[in-house]
């Protein structure tokens, strides 16, 4: 293959062009140094439990299974709630449900947007106390089965409840190191989801049967307990925002 020469030409152009090319063997040179750093770091998938993350990995898991326990406390008896105390029908319950979600849409751009300035950890506090009061009122105000009282009350309410979510992923991100931020991240959400249902969600029913109570009543109880929780975890979790990922250790 015959070689080719490149010409550099004077003057200005020329000195754009060398501090170009420059900047592209920087970039290839560290790049390689980064792959090679890769190669030689292997890290064991049960990292996240070593004893310089595990207090790390365990807060997270705190976090999670509180936020989604308080959120599925509510959300999994909506159509119950709104079927049998306040009279609608299944196929309207249905879709009162889902103008509901419409509303978290708006939580989690004005979530992202606040984390960033004001700090994962009192968003997630803000939030959790703003569903915590909404679901309140949407359960317990008697607010009837009016179009025109059940869809705003329930768009303000599922602002908060899927707001809640909007933090997760920078949060999480940032709290884990490089070589374990997928473990971490996988293993505390996921845990969270799943012994959300096991020690909120069923619980609500449980609640209801036994103390003869409304199911309103139940969902509220373990929605509280759930954001109690999450509240404990920020306390005890530092703040992230701002972090320089490529600095964050064990």
């Amino acid at each position: 293959m015959p070689s080719v020469e490149l010409t550099v030409p004077e003057g200005a152009a020329g000195e754009r062009l060398d501090r170009f090319l420059s900047t592209v063997e920087g970039v290839g040179s560290r790049a390689a140094a980064e792959r090679l750093l890769a190669e030689k770091r292997k890290v064991h998938m049960l990292a996240i439990f070593s004893p310089k993350v595990l207090r790390i990995t365990l807060l997270a898991a705190l976090l999670a299974i509180g936020i989604q326990g308080a959120a599925y406390s509510v959300s999994n008896y909506l159509s119950v709630f709104l079927q049998h105390e306040r009279g609608l029908s299944a196929k309207v319950a249905g879709l009162y449900i889902l103008i509901n979600s419409s509303g978290g849409f708006f939580g989690a751009q004005v979530n992202a947007y606040f984390s960033d300035r004001f700090g994962r950890r009192r968003m997630f506090r803000l939030f959790g106390a703003g569903f915590v009061i909404m679901a309140s009122f949407y359960l317990l105000a008697p607010l009837g089965n009016s179009a025109w009282t059940l869809l705003p009350a329930g768009m303000v309410y599922g602002f908060f409840q899927f707001g809640l979510y909007a933090s997760f992923g920078p949060y999480f991100t940032e709290l884990f190191p490089t070589e374990i931020r997928g473990s971490g991240q996988s293993f505390a959400y996921n845990l969270g989801r799943a012994m959300s249902g096991l020690v909120f969600t069923m619980p609500v029913a449980m609640i209801a049967a036994n103390y003869n109570v409304r199911i309103s009543i139940g969902m509220l109880v373990m929605a509280l307990a759930g954001i109690v929780c999450a509240i404990v975890a920020t306390l005890m979790l530092p703040e992230t925002a701002g972090r320089d990922l490529r600095e964050v250790g064990p």
